[in-house]
């Protein structure tokens, strides 16, 4: 009877092992890369630059037409904006900075644009205003750009928002840096006293003050869901969702 139970439970044991391992399998995770056959669901095909850049823009997404085979190819799918949201909603909120507090009113600054347009935040009450501290040898700053213009271009033309990029860098450093990357928040220039002002040293920095000029979102350093929470936060402002 023993002799028969032990048989039993090893072959219990081989049968559980073997499941696990075909569970394994047919979880296996199959990534696109520049070599991967993409097409639409109209069997358009797409190469790398294409579709990647369109993967960046975070509109799309890439489903593989069999997640064990990569030569079966992927399909470049252009999300809903209920998908988007949906989507959205799973990244946890940044971490708060230590240079602000939800809720209070920050102190004005006078400055310049690197067109030479005044600019007063003060000046600035009753509208949205998106600030983004940076400066060009800030590799995690430079790697938000693309995010951080593709938020900018969704609320072209709406004036109550306004998209100011405070640069610790010269002017001259920041035209001849946006011919190869374009930035499309409004550039101030020589920003390094302001970012004083407030305290910040640690990059990228944002913040989000509502119409009455109070902080509603800020937060420091690299995070994927800082352009996430950006896009939300703007949205709640202007009464969007």
């Amino acid at each position: 009877m023993k002799k028969n139970f032990f048989v039993f439970l090893c072959f219990t044991i081989a049968l559980c092992v073997t499941n696990a391992q075909n569970t394994d399998a047919s979880k296996k995770v199959i990534k696109a890369n520049a070599n991967s056959i993409v097409k639409d669901a109209n069997g358009n095909s797409y190469g790398y630059e294409i579709w990647s850049s369109l993967i960046k823009s975070r509109d799309y997404v890439l489903i593989a037409n069999d997640s064990t085979d990569e030569m079966k190819g992927f399909l470049l799918k252009r999300l809903t904006d209920s998908e988007k949201l949906k989507r959205d909603m799973k990244y946890p909120k940044p971490f708060p900075s230590k240079f602000f507090k939800d809720g209070e009113k920050v102190s004005s600054f006078k400055t310049t644009d690197i067109n030479g347009n005044k600019v007063v935040l003060k000046d600035l009450i009753g509208k949205i205003v998106v600030l983004n501290f940076w400066f060009i040898n800030c590799p995690p700053c430079r790697a938000e750009i693309p995010q951080l213009n593709g938020i900018r271009n969704q609320y072209t033309g709406n004036n109550d928002i306004v998209f100011l990029a405070v640069c610790l860098d010269e002017k001259f450093r920041i035209n001849e840096f946006m011919k190869n990357l374009p930035f499309d928040y409004t550039q101030l220039d020589n920003g390094g006293f302001i970012a004083y002002k407030y305290g910040i040293n640690t990059f990228p920095t944002h913040v989000i003050l509502d119409k009455e000029g109070k902080v509603r979102f800020h937060t420091s350093g690299a995070s994927m869901g800082t352009s996430i929470w950006l896009k939300l936060t703007i949205d709640e402002l202007i009464g969007k969702n």
